[in-house]
C-alpha cells in the first residue's frame, strides 16, 4: 500500500507502477545466499563454465522455492536480449562481409602498429558507441572488429577485450549511454548538459585509469 499512502507526499515520486508487488520472503534467504555464493565459486575454481553455472543456479533457486516460476519469467529482460541478439547478428554480418576487415585495416592506418594506441582507440571507439547505442550492443559491434585488428597484428586479445568491457560500462556522458542514466533524467529534472558537466570527466578518469591498469595485467604483447 505504499504507492496508495504516499501518492501526494512530496518526498516520493513515483517512476512506475510496481505490478503485483509482495513483500519479500525472507525465510529461505540463507538458502538463497548459499547458492548464490555456491555459483561463484564453482565459476571462480572453473569446475564448471560460468554460464552452466549460473543457470543450474537459477534452476536450483525455483527448484527449492526461493523464488517463483512467474517471478523468474517476469526478471527475463526480453528487450536486452533482443537487444543482444540484434547486435550479434549485425556483427555477424560484418564478419561475413568481410567489413571487420576493412575497419580493421582503417584502425591500424590510424593508429599505426603501436597496441598502446590501439588500446587507446579500442577505448575510445567502444565509450563513442556506447553513448548512442546499449552497452550490450556496443560491445558485441566492437568484438569483431578488434579481434581481426589484434589477429593482423600478432596481438594477444585479451588486453582489448578488457578495455572493451570496461569501456561499454563506463559512460557517463549523455541520458542514452546506459539505463540507470535515462531513469534519473526525467525525476531529477537534469538535462543533457548536466550529464556532459559530471559524466566527461568521470569518463576520462575510468579511462585513463583503466588504461594504465590494463597493460599491467594483461601484457599488449
Amino acid at each position: 500500500t505504499f504507492a496508495e499512502r504516499h501518492r501526494n507526499n512530496r518526498d516520493f515520486l513515483l517512476v512506475r507502477p510496481i505490478d503485483e508487488a509482495s513483500l519479500p520472503r525472507r525465510e529461505r534467504s540463507t538458502l538463497a545466499w548459499a547458492v548464490l555464493f555456491g555459483v561463484v565459486l564453482i565459476g571462480s575454481l572453473g569446475i564448471a563454465d560460468i554460464l552452466v553455472a549460473a543457470l543450474v543456479g537459477a534452476l536450483v533457486m525455483v527448484v527449492t522455492g526461493c523464488l517463483t516460476i512467474g517471478a523468474a519469467r517476469r526478471s527475463i529482460e526480453l528487450q536486452v536480449i533482443l537487444a543482444i541478439a540484434a547486435a550479434i547478428g549485425v556483427a555477424n554480418a560484418l564478419n561475413l562481409s568481410g567489413a571487420d576487415r576493412h575497419l580493421a585495416n582503417a584502425v591500424i592506418e590510424m593508429v599505426g602498429n603501436d597496441p598502446w594506441w590501439l588500446l587507446v582507440a579500442t577505448y575510445v571507439m567502444t565509450i563513442c558507441l556506447t553513448m548512442v547505442i546499449t552497452n550490450n550492443a556496443a560491445a558485441v559491434l566492437m568484438f569483431p572488429i578488434v579481434f581481426a585488428t589484434t589477429q593482423d597484428l600478432g596481438l594477444d586479445f585479451m588486453p582489448f577485450a578488457i578495455a572493451i568491457a570496461v569501456g561499454a560500462s563506463s559512460e557517463f556522458a549523455t541520458p542514452i549511454g546506459y539505463q540507470t542514466n535515462l531513469m534519473v533524467y526525467g525525476p531529477g529534472g537534469y538535462q543533457f548538459v548536466d550529464y556532459l558537466r559530471f559524466g566527461l570527466p568521470l569518463n576520462l578518469f575510468i579511462g585513463a585509469t583503466a588504461l594504465l591498469i590494463i597493460p599491467q595485467v594483461w601484457p599488449l604483447q
